[in-house]
């Protein structure tokens, strides 16, 4: 039963990523650039993941499970989901319940300050951003590690959607609260 749905929510990916694709080369070039960027290699994904998820249920069965945290699934021959669903099954660790909220809080904040964070200063500003904060104070990782990666972020979003696709930035709303133009924005 869990195949059929996994297959089926695949397939429904696929169809709704190829609507958007094919939908987005019907429009202007200005007015595609975006769904076409995103709806291309989504497609692409959702295709691959289609496959995976056929072959692990149709295809080939595949071998007795390797150990995990130091619990072996059952070792019979099982299907890839089967093996998946054993391998999974083995190595749960039990949280409680105020570390859960605990962490369900943390993550909805910075959810919701990722959203202010892209409607205050846009989102080619916000998201590097909001790269940068949460690499180096979420995850803890080193400043330089955070910056870098700050920073190829601005520059994948500049040379991708600004150079490649020439996508019309909209303003962000600190812009348009205090009246000027911000730069790069047409």
């Amino acid at each position: 039963m869990r195949k059929n749905s996994d297959i089926a929510f695949s397939t429904v990916l696929v169809a709704i990523f190829a609507f958007i694709l094919f939908n987005g080369l019907t429009m202007d070039v200005r007015t595609r650039a975006f769904p076409v960027a995103v709806s291309a290699p989504m497609l692409a994904l959702a295709l691959f993941n289609l496959g995976r998820v056929v072959w692990a249920s149709y295809g080939r069965k595949i071998g007795p499970a390797p150990e995990l945290a130091g619990v072996t699934a059952p070792s019979e021959e099982l299907t890839g989901s089967e093996r998946l669903a054993a391998l999974a099954t083995a190595g749960r660790v039990e949280v409680d319940a105020a570390t859960t909220r605990k962490r369900v809080v943390n993550i909805l904040l910075w959810m919701a300050a990722s959203f202010v964070l892209l409607w205050m200063i846009g989102f080619r500003e916000g998201l590097p951003v909001f790269v940068f904060l949460f690499l180096w104070r979420e995850s803890k990782d080193k400043l330089w590690f955070a910056v870098t990666l700050g920073v190829s972020t601005w520059l994948a979003l500049q040379l991708f959607f600004g150079y490649f696709l020439n996508y019309p930035w909209p303003a962000p709303q600190i812009a348009l609260w205090l009246g000027f133009d911000w730069p790069g924005i047409r």
